[in-house]
């Protein structure tokens, strides 16, 4: 594939603009400000891709937040003296008239006052912020038999805003509620030396260490000599077991003074004998919890729209097609310059310059490209070496005769030429005998008969005629797996192109985008533009291979074809010979002298068609 079509196909990323553009003082100021540009866009384009990248590096640790969980604890009584008066008789089977009373727990997030209501995300269930709930009872079981203990398992599907328990009773009663939160990341309580020497009593795993690793560092316990040791103080020789601990132990460490965190206990009393207080008893507690708001504006700065992307593609692409018109602006000025000032040494030198990118494409010689010396072609001794000679042979051979079991190329110094020839006017001998065999005159002998040199012929002619065919079969299936174009998704709206031309493409346009300084885009455009000129190459030997090689090979063909045809007509003059030599042989013994003339003639005839 040329170099246009190579560069139509891929996207310009070169925003630069020509050296003479910027050093032309009626250009300076627009250049200078433009260079300005781009350089200030480079900057900006780093900064943001850093900032992008510290941002996702944050998204992947998850932040956390401490937010401020309310619970609300309430309870309503029914079918209590005060409320019926006594009149009502008690329904053992519907529950009517016995008195009851019902204990209910709500919980939810408090909102963050400095949140914005585009930051507001959807508000979490309340049985999906515990772990798991348990109410206890303190009355007489005896009395009664429903259970004094009620349990609330944590992630209830589905999640609920709160829970409530129901029981009989006319008696006040105290309630105890124990509730274990669902913490993000998990909190574990330190015990023992370790909680009173980091002076921590709550934290996660992670941040336990943390705080260890502070310590070591502000009181200088990691040893110098070696960095993987840490040395023990007299408050840390207790909790390390010794004078020393290798770092990486220092989890194992933390994980024995750990242990479950202390429950949420609540105490909460209900009097049915009075009305329920109206206003809700209110618990506030600390959870900590996956900071789902951050993340999601994190999220939306990370994540360019779509629409802003099209459109800083498409300003980019109108940039990139600007500098291109201004190179090839350039390339056009200094080409009709150079034309101008010497019409006939600019001639030259571009036709010179041609014929070396099409040697260099056809194939390379022995001086830079070139197939044949300049100072050879110079000489008249040149054109008086052997060579001329067989090339004229060749020539003329080729205008007669072809053979596809073999092409005469050029010779060379290990004596292929002289074996060609003699192939050739061996070939060229049976050709001869051919002609002179189908265009034979029959001979007066009284029966028609093949001699052995002409069988040998007819079984030359088949072998050749099977080869031909064969060589025709492979030779259209290889041109055709050589010319044999499609389209590639690798590519954009492009054309129907030869596999290796795509890839070559895809190399180019895809190490341009690393840019000049960048050793992997270089050696990738190097590998890109040689696999287009393989690709070149392999189109020009498909087309060569076409007009010359499988040409000649159906002219054979048709040449085998014509020989069938007159193949058949001898063996009808044959026929009709040999019937009217036996009709005269026949009439030869007869008295009928006029039968035997006409049949005289006639066997005559048969002979001279």
């Amino acid at each position: 594939m040329d170099g246009p079509k190579v560069a139509k196909k891929r996207k310009l990323t070169d925003k630069t603009i020509p050296n003479v553009i910027l050093q032309n003082p009626d250009f300076a100021q627009d250049s200078r400000m433009y260079q300005d540009l781009l350089e200030m866009e480079r900057k900006l384009d780093w900064t943001m891709m850093r900032k992008r990248v510290e941002i996702q590096d944050a998204l992947a640790r998850n932040p956390t937040t401490t937010r401020t969980l309310r619970l609300f604890l309430s309870h309503t009584v029914s079918g209590q003296h005060w409320q019926t008066g006594g009149d009502i008789t008690a329904n053992f089977e519907t529950g009517e008239g016995i008195p009851a009373w019902a204990f209910k727990i709500e919980g939810r997030l408090l909102e963050l006052p400095t949140q914005r209501t585009r930051d507001k995300i959807p508000p979490r269930k309340f049985s999906t912020m515990i772990k798991r709930m348990v109410i206890e009872l303190d009355r007489d079981p005896n009395l009664y038999p429903e259970g004094n203990i009620m349990e609330a398992p944590g992630h209830h599907n589905p999640a609920l805003d709160g829970f409530s328990v129901r029981r009989t009773g006319d008696a006040p009663t105290n309630l105890r509620v124990v509730m274990y939160l669902e913490h993000f990341p998990e909190q574990f309580k330190v015990v023992g030396d370790l909680g009173a020497v980091l002076a921590i009593k709550e934290d996660s795993r992670i941040g336990v260490i943390q705080a260890l690793w502070n310590y070591i560092k502000i009181q200088g316990l990691q040893d110098k000599a070696d960095r993987r040791m840490v040395r023990a103080d007299d408050r840390l020789r207790p909790i390390f077991g010794g004078d020393n601990i290798a770092f990486q132990k220092l989890p194992e460490v933390v994980n024995r003074y750990l242990a479950a965190p202390e429950p949420i206990v609540l105490h909460y009393t209900i009097d049915p004998t009075i009305p329920p207080p109206e206003r809700h008893s209110i618990w506030d507690v600390e959870i900590k919890m996956e900071d789902l708001s951050l993340k999601s504006r994190m999220a939306v700065t990370i994540h360019q729209s779509k629409e802003s992307a099209q459109a800083l593609a498409k300003m980019d692409e109108e940039i990139a097609l600007l500098a291109q018109s201004l190179h090839n602006s350039h390339l056009k000025r200094t080409f009709l310059q150079s034309f101008s000032s010497d019409p006939a040494q600019f001639i030259q030198t571009w036709l010179e310059s041609q014929s070396r990118d099409l040697e260099s494409v056809l194939g390379s010689g022995p001086s830079e490209g070139m197939t044949v010396r300049q100072e050879e072609l110079k000489r008249s001794e040149f054109f008086r070496l052997p060579w001329v000679e067989e090339a004229s042979r060749t020539r003329a051979d080729s205008l007669h005769i072809f053979d596809p079991f073999f092409v005469i190329g050029r010779g060379d110094s290990r004596g292929h030429a002289p074996r060609l020839q003699r192939h050739a006017m061996r070939h060229y001998a049976d050709q001869t005998t051919f002609t002179q065999w189908a265009g034979e005159v029959i001979s007066s002998r009284d029966k028609t008969t093949l001699s052995e040199e002409f069988q040998g012929l007819e079984k030359d002619i088949e072998l050749r005629r099977e080869g031909a065919n064969k060589l025709l079969v492979a030779s259209e299936a290889y041109q055709h797996a050589l010319s044999k174009k499609k389209k590639n998704d690798g590519l954009e709206d492009a054309d129907k192109l030869l596999p290796v031309d795509t890839l070559g493409i895809v190399m180019v346009v895809h190490g341009e985008e690393f840019g000049d300084d960048s050793a992997f885009g270089t050696s990738l455009v190097k590998l890109g533009r040689a696999h287009c000129k393989v690709a070149t190459l392999q189109e020009a030997y498909a087309l060569t291979l076409n007009d010359t090689f499988l040409a000649s090979l159906g002219k054979f063909i048709e040449e085998i074809k014509e020989y069938d045809t007159q193949r058949k007509k001898l063996d009808s003059r044959r026929l009709s010979y040999d019937a009217a030599a036996a009709k005269f042989d026949k009439l030869k013994s007869g008295k009928k002298e006029k039968e035997k003339r006409e049949a005289e003639e006639e066997m005559e005839k048969a002979r001279q068609r």
